[in-house]
């Protein structure tokens, strides 16, 4: 969790540069509790990966399957707003998409305690989806 905050406070650093020109607006400290939620959100996929893969090479390969779909999809890269409607709605089963969007609603267009509880919700559910299915999966004779 500290490297997560950590990291988080350097990318929005950068982001309050001038080349990047962030100008964090209203309650931005709300950016807190999204990452806290994040984060077992994001463990849960490793999880799961890690439950289902038997060697370092299948689990590498099964994280790309998943990470690479979420971040392109997710509108971390570019607004999602532009997909087709039926790739908006397969992004929003994506975690980083709910924490993308809340973390714009209170970095960026000012919106207040509200804007955070959707998407925490959304975040934790994921995470006790996922690591209950997680440990139905796991075995120990596969290690």
């Amino acid at each position: 969790m500290v490297v997560a905050l950590v990291q988080a406070v350097v990318y929005v650093g950068v982001a309050l540069t001038p080349p990047f020109g962030l100008r964090l607006v209203g309650d931005w400290w709300l950016a807190l509790p999204l990452l806290v939620c994040g984060r077992p959100a994001f463990l849960s996929i490793g999880l799961l990966v890690a439950s289902v893969a038997g060697t370092e090479e299948a689990a590498s390969a099964i994280t790309n399957f998943v990470v690479l779909p979420m971040a392109l999809l997710s509108g971390t890269f570019f607004d999602i707003a532009q997909a087709p409607p039926w790739l908006q709605a397969v992004s929003n089963l994506f975690p980083l998409r709910h924490m993308n969007d809340g973390m714009l609603d209170v970095l960026a267009r000012g919106q207040g305690f509200g804007a955070v509880w959707v998407p925490c919700a959304v975040l934790l559910g994921f995470a006790v989806v996922l690591t209950t299915i997680a440990t139905r999966v796991f075995r120990w004779d596969d290690v």
